[in-house]
């Protein structure tokens, strides 16, 4: 009985590890899309918006439905292919978008010009007010069952000239690579 507590308690201990890993790793992609939007910014005050996770599950039921064509007509790597976008792991991957909690502020490095607005809903005195700041919005990173791969949605510039898309990272040995970007926009 004492080792199947014994047993039991370890099991627990690593699914909280890995999970708290899993965790970290999300903040980790969040601040390298944030290091790489702000070097676009020329130094300008910066405002990040935590809004855009429909934009990307939108985007991934999109690629479901329409059984990966839009995919595959691009020149991804195949391991890219291969772990993400495929049907199971694009189910697990709606899946945990459905569960996703909220982000955690404290795990977002910025600067002293950045600042994180949480809010939904913007008035029109925000907006004017905000019209010249360089602004990032960004979604919770979507990670593969490997958790080798992720999906972030992004866009980023000034009001009435943004660019965006989705980001695609592949964790390499020490930390996250953004690799190529699908369903680029320019507005």
């Amino acid at each position: 009985m004492k080792i199947k507590s014994i047993v039991l308690f370890f099991l627990v201990l690593s699914c909280l590890s890995v999970k708290q890993n899993n965790n970290n790793e999300i903040y980790n992609i969040i601040n390298n899309e944030i290091e790489f939007a702000s070097s676009f910014s020329n130094n300008n005050k910066i405002i990040i918006y935590l809004n855009q996770n429909q934009y990307l599950i939108d985007f991934l039921k999109q690629v479901k439905a329409n059984d990966f064509e839009k995919i595959k007509q691009l020149d991804l790597e195949k391991d890219v292919m291969s772990s993400y976008f495929n049907k199971s792991n694009i189910n697990y991957v709606l899946m945990e978008a459905k569960n996703q909690k909220s982000i955690s502020l404290k795990k977002i490095k910025l600067s002293k010009d950045q600042q994180v607005v949480t809010s939904k809903k913007i008035t029109t005195k925000e907006f004017l007010k905000n019209a010249s700041v360089y602004k990032i919005y960004l979604s919770k990173p979507l990670m593969s069952q490997s958790k080798n791969f992720a999906v972030i949605s992004y866009s980023r510039g000034f009001d009435n000239s943004l660019e965006g898309g989705i980001a695609i990272y592949r964790k390499s040995k020490y930390n996250w690579e953004r690799l190529n970007v699908l369903d680029g926009w320019i507005e």
